[in-house]
């Protein structure tokens, strides 16, 4: 089975079932397409369709229900995001939309995202301010809940406009693109590439997180680890992780990774254990 690289996510809520049974067990939908996003949002797990732009909740009697909402229909949902106030949702062709009442109505919230801007496929939330990537716009800012959008593009051209993850760690923010890691230390006014140490023909990154003092990249290569804000890659998880990374979440102190279509995971930042 191969996992997208935002359904790692369900791992984070789902995990002690791995210690009780041994091993994962498929959930009772939901149905209608790949899912390719999972959320908590006032300790209501949301799960985003891939295939029919829908958005599906988990009910107390682990059935997952569809929402029946205002978003647009058949239209591939990215990336959900969450903050005390609302949820976030990234759209393939109509950019972001946010709800107040934990999903019934949508507002839509594009002002300032330019029409090819549109096509978001990450989000990323620190309080009121919103961090959103497009697939060929590059890198919008809102610091208003979505109310109005900036775009903060400087120093990113061709491929490094497409944005697949987005983390902070401190005051610094970071970026996964098929050309490898950006950063920036100015609040995305400008970007600088920070992918020592990982090769040349490997920096493709579809993964990034950070927390603590450390950050975590996933690249075509495997799971690349750096302690110095992204100076300097160090390849980590040797033997377990071989190739694309495609998640990274952590619950607990317990560090799980999706790659080579399985979930491997770690107590340690520098010990990655059996597949499961």
């Amino acid at each position: 089975m191969r996992f997208r690289k935002t359904s790692i996510l369900i791992i984070a809520i789902f995990f002690s079932s791995y210690y009780l049974a041994g091993q994962w067990n498929p959930t009772n939908g939901p149905v209608g397409g790949i899912v390719n996003s999972i959320i908590e949002h006032n300790d209501v797990v949301f799960a985003a369709s891939g295939g029919n732009g829908g958005i599906y909740y988990l009910q107390e009697n682990q059935n997952w229900k569809f929402l029946f909402n205002e978003l647009p229909n058949n239209n591939t949902i990215n990336a959900l995001a969450t903050n005390s106030s609302y949820i976030f949702s990234a759209h393939s062709l109509h950019g972001i939309f946010r709800s107040s009442n934990m999903g019934t109505n949508w507002d839509e919230v594009n002002n300032g995202i330019s029409t090819f801007g549109k096509s978001i496929i990450s989000l990323y939330t620190d309080g009121d301010i919103i961090y959103s990537g497009s697939f060929v716009d590059g890198f919008y800012i809102s610091e208003n809940n979505g109310d109005s959008w900036v775009m903060k593009s400087n120093g990113l051209s061709g491929a490094a406009k497409r944005i697949a993850s987005i983390s902070k760690l401190g005051g610094i923010l970071f970026i996964s693109t098929p050309l490898g890691i950006y950063k920036s230390e100015d609040n995305a006014d400008s970007w600088v590439l920070s992918s020592s140490g990982i090769p040349m023909d490997k920096r493709y990154s579809s993964a990034i997180f950070s927390k603590n003092n450390y950050i975590l990249a996933g690249s075509i290569a495997g799971l690349y680890r750096s302690t110095d804000n992204g100076e300097t890659w160090t390849i980590t998880g040797a033997g377990v992780i071989v190739n694309s990374v495609e998640g990274i979440s952590e619950h607990n102190g317990v560090l799980y990774v999706c790659a080579n279509g399985k979930v491997a995971k770690s107590q340690k930042m520098t010990e990655l254990h059996g597949l499961t």
